[in-house]
C-alpha cells in the first residue's frame, strides 16, 4: 500500500470521525430542543385528557354535591384564582380541589419553567415578555381553550378575563406579609431575595410589570378590584378560613350567578384613612398605588379595629381621576386612636 493511499485513508477516517462527532452533536441539540418545544404540547395533551373526564356529550354539566348537604347544585363548575403574590392562591387551591375533587390548573409552575428554560427568574421573564408577546400567547391560549370546561380551579392573572361565567375570586394581602411568605417559599427557585425588604421591592416591580402588560395587550386593568366576584384579604386569616369564605360565597354564586352579590372582605388594618371620620354606615375602598384608602365610613372601620375583628366587608369603588396623597399627620393620629401600627404606610 502506498503513502498516498495510506494518508488518504487516513484522512478520510478523521472527516469520517469528524462527521460523526459533528452529527451526534447536533443530535444532542436537536433532543434539547425538542424537549424544550414539546413541553406545552405534552402540558396540552394532558390537558384534553384532564378535560375529557369533565365535559360530558351534548354540552353536559357535571353535578356537584360537595357545597350541599340537601340537593346536589348545578354549577358552572369553574373558580377563577387570581391575585397578589404570596397571598395563599397556591395552598387555597389545594385545599379547595380537595374538597371539590376539582382539577387545579395554574400560571405559576408553567412561568417558571419558561424562566428556567430561558435561564431567567420569573421578573426577568416577565420584563422580556413585554417585547416579546409569544410568551404571554403560549400561556393565555391554553387558559382561553378552558371557558367551556367544568370542574375546575383556574389560578391565572386572566383567568377571570379568559373565562367570564367562572366565579372570580381575588386574594389579597398586605405586601409586608407577602414579602415574607416568598422570602420562605422554597418552592419559588428562581426567586431570590436578600431581605424583605428587597422582596417587597421586587413585588411591586413585578406587579407593575404584569399590569403594563395585560393592558397593552387585552385594554384591562387586572387591579381594578370590580372586576371580581369575591375578594378575601389573607393577612391575618388562615388558608382554610379563606375556603370556607370561597365555599359557601360559591354555593349561593352557582344557585343564581345572575342576581350574586359581590363581595370583599379586608383587613381593618390594611385600610388607610382619608378623614378623621364620617358617619356613612357602608365602607368604600378604593385602591391607588398598591394601598386601599377609606372613602366612607371611617367610623365603620375604627369600630372594627376597637373590635379587634380579622376581617370587615367593603366596597370596592373606582378612584377618580386626582392623586391620593397620604396625610402622615392623620396616619400617626389614627394608629395612636385605635392602639395599633401600620406594617407599611403609602
Amino acid at each position: 500500500m502506498s503513502i498516498v493511499t495510506t494518508v488518504r485513508q487516513t484522512s478520510d477516517l478523521q472527516y469520517d470521525q469528524h462527521r460523526y462527532v459533528s452529527t451526534m452533536n447536533m443530535v444532542r441539540m436537536n433532543r434539547q430542543l425538542s424537549r424544550n418545544r414539546i413541553f406545552f404540547t405534552i402540558f396540552a395533551a394532558r390537558l384534553r385528557i384532564a378535560l375529557s373526564r369533565h365535559i360530558g356529550g351534548s354540552g353536559s354539566r357535571r353535578v356537584i354535591n360537595k357545597l350541599s348537604n340537601k340537593n346536589s347544585i348545578t354549577m358552572s363548575g369553574i373558580i377563577s384564582l387570581t391575585g397578589d403574590l404570596g397571598s395563599g392562591k397556591s395552598t387555597v387551591s389545594t385545599i379547595l380541589c380537595k374538597q371539590l375533587h376539582y382539577e387545579y390548573i395554574y400560571t405559576g409552575q408553567i412561568q417558571r419553567r419558561i424562566a428556567e428554560r430561558y435561564a431567567m427568574t420569573t421578573n426577568e421573564l416577565n420584563v422580556y415578555a413585554e417585547t416579546h408577546p409569544e410568551i404571554d400567547r403560549e400561556i393565555d391560549d391554553t387558559f382561553k381553550s378552558l371557558v367551556d370546561a367544568n370542574s375546575l380551579i383556574v389560578d391565572s392573572r386572566m383567568a377571570w378575563f379568559f373565562i367570564p361565567t367562572s366565579f372570580k375570586v381575588f386574594l389579597k394581602t398586605n405586601i409586608v406579609v407577602s414579602a415574607k411568605r416568598i422570602s420562605g417559599d422554597q418552592r419559588r427557585i428562581n426567586e431570590n431575595y436578600e431581605s424583605i425588604q428587597e422582596a417587597a421591592l421586587k413585588i411591586v416591580e413585578r406587579k407593575k410589570s404584569e399590569v403594563k402588560r395585560y393592558k397593552q395587550y387585552y385594554g384591562v386593568d387586572c387591579l381594578d378590584l370590580t372586576n371580581y366576584d369575591l375578594i378575601i384579604d389573607t393577612t391575618e386569616i388562615s388558608p382554610d378560613e379563606v375556603c370556607d369564605i370561597i365555599l359557601k360565597e360559591f354555593a349561593k354564586f352557582t344557585h343564581d350567578s345572575r342576581h350574586y352579590k359581590k363581595r370583599a372582605f379586608v383587613s381593618p388594618k390594611n385600610l388607610y384613612p382619608t378623614l378623621p371620620t364620617d358617619d356613612s354606615e357602608s365602607v368604600k375602598v378604593t385602591y391607588y398605588d398598591s394601598f386601599d384608602y377609606i372613602v366612607s365610613g371611617h367610623r365603620a372601620v375604627a369600630d372594627s379595629l376597637r373590635a379587634g375583628s380579622k376581617l370587615i366587608e367593603v366596597e370596592y369603588i373606582m378612584p377618580d381621576n386626582k392623586d391620593i396623597t397620604p396625610d402622615k399627620t392623620l396616619l400617626r393620629q389614627w394608629q395612636q386612636a385605635h392602639g395599633f401600627e401600620y406594617l407599611i404606610e403609602p
